[in-house]
């Protein structure tokens, strides 16, 4: 008879390889799909979805259920602003968007009760350019745990919502919404 421990360690080992989220790191802010040397937000939310390298450029994300994360690191002094062209897509799998990991951002740290945001945004997603954009930050959640983390989320008709058929947990943490990353003003 196997003892407990040589029967829980296949199992601890096949769990700890199937959580395991990958990091996508957008270093750019362009709106481009193009095998060109630079991960864009649009081809990261693709690489999150389909679970494969996209171009060259950025790596594949990991299936369900581990939640993907996708992080930042452009170049330049910041804020930095992506302003998407057209509809960015469904996101139908786990998923933390975090604009924390851009150099030069600080994590929210303050309640409520505190003040609010005390935190600096170092990215900013702006619908100004966005054709066609009803759907809030030109994203659709359809299922799965969506984080949106330390962005700010200017110029879209709905600043945020979910839409109320599909299974997804939608938390936002430590953004501004409706205005641009210094919290005051309306985007750019």
């Amino acid at each position: 008879m196997p003892t407990p421990s040589r029967c829980l360690l296949p199992m601890l080992l096949s769990w700890s390889a199937a959580s395991v989220a990958a990091t996508i790191t957008v270093d750019s802010t362009a709106d481009t799909y193009a095998a060109d040397g630079v991960c864009t937000l649009r081809e990261a939310l693709n690489a999150a979805n389909l679970n494969a390298m996209v171009n060259g450029d950025c790596a594949a994300g990991t299936p369900a259920p581990a939640v993907d994360v996708i992080a930042f690191a452009i170049p330049g002094t910041g804020p930095h602003v992506i302003r998407p062209a057209t509809y960015l897509g469904q996101i139908n799998e786990s998923l933390r968007i975090d604009g924390t990991t851009q150099a030069g951002a600080v994590p929210n740290s303050a309640t409520p009760q505190q003040g609010g945001l005390n935190g600096i945004i170092a990215i900013e997603i702006s619908g100004e350019d966005c054709n066609n954009c009803g759907v809030p930050i030109g994203l659709a959640v359809t299922s799965g745990e969506f984080t949106l983390r330390g962005l700010a989320i200017s110029h879209y008709a709905s600043a945020l919502s979910q839409a109320v058929a599909t299974n997804a947990t939608f938390r936002v943490e430590g953004c501004h919404v409706g205005v641009a990353a210094d919290g005051i003003n309306t985007g750019g």
